[in-house]
């Protein structure tokens, strides 16, 4: 099973374009860090409230990626906030990013090609192959909205992943969108580090720079 960061990766993709959403770059680098912390979390690694992520297991996972971070958090003994941690991840964002889209290529749910911009300047381009498998978090997530059932916590996550990374486009139409909205907006309320995560491009967004 993918991990979260890569389901959100491939949520992510820019179908037309083979690239990855990166406007404004703040939002996907705060969304891919929240994904990580989301992915320790699901693994009962740490812990969230409203003020700190705690640490409550540092033992090895045997993920680079995920043993990496848990390192980052186990060398500041008092906790921090979630939307601290976001921080400190973006810092690494790039490596982090690049070992998600080889885990993606390796495993078969994303194919990479590449053309010369302009005929001079490389450009990786990437692809989703077409398939159920490769498919299936999109019409699991679409289900999951359109639906009145009690959402799954992993799907709970990724939705309040994409509200903040303004992605709800990638499952739905603009004619679709208005018809869900209020129900996106309630899941996505579930989740505390989805909320940091919003919080934290919101003070990007409306802090004004000082020069």
């Amino acid at each position: 099973m993918p991990t979260f960061a890569e389901e959100f990766m491939l949520l992510a993709l820019s179908d037309p374009k083979g690239g990855f959403v990166r406007e404004p770059p703040e939002r996907f680098e705060n969304a891919l860090a929240g994904a990580i912390l989301m992915d320790l979390a699901l693994l009962n690694r740490i812990d969230t409230d409203l003020e700190h992520l705690i640490l409550i297991d540092a033992k090895p996972i045997g993920d680079p990626l995920l043993d990496e971070v848990v390192a980052l958090i186990q060398k500041f003994p008092d906790s921090k906030s979630t939307a601290y941690w976001i921080e400190e991840i973006r810092y690494h964002i790039g490596e982090f990013r690049d070992l998600i889209i080889n885990r993606l290529i390796d495993s078969g749910m994303l194919k990479q090609s590449e053309k010369k911009l302009l005929g001079i300047i490389p450009q990786k381009l990437y692809a989703v192959p077409l398939g159920p498998e490769a498919r299936e978090v999109r019409e699991r997530l679409r289900t999951t909205i359109l639906s009145d059932d009690i959402p799954d916590p992993r799907d709970v996550l990724l939705i309040s992943l994409m509200v903040s990374c303004n992605l709800i486009d990638r499952l739905f139409s603009r004619e679709e969108r208005e018809a869900v909205l209020e129900r996106i907006d309630r899941i996505a309320q579930m989740d505390l580090i989805g909320q940091a995560v919003y919080k934290t491009i919101l003070q990007e967004i409306i802090i004004p720079i000082s020069y």
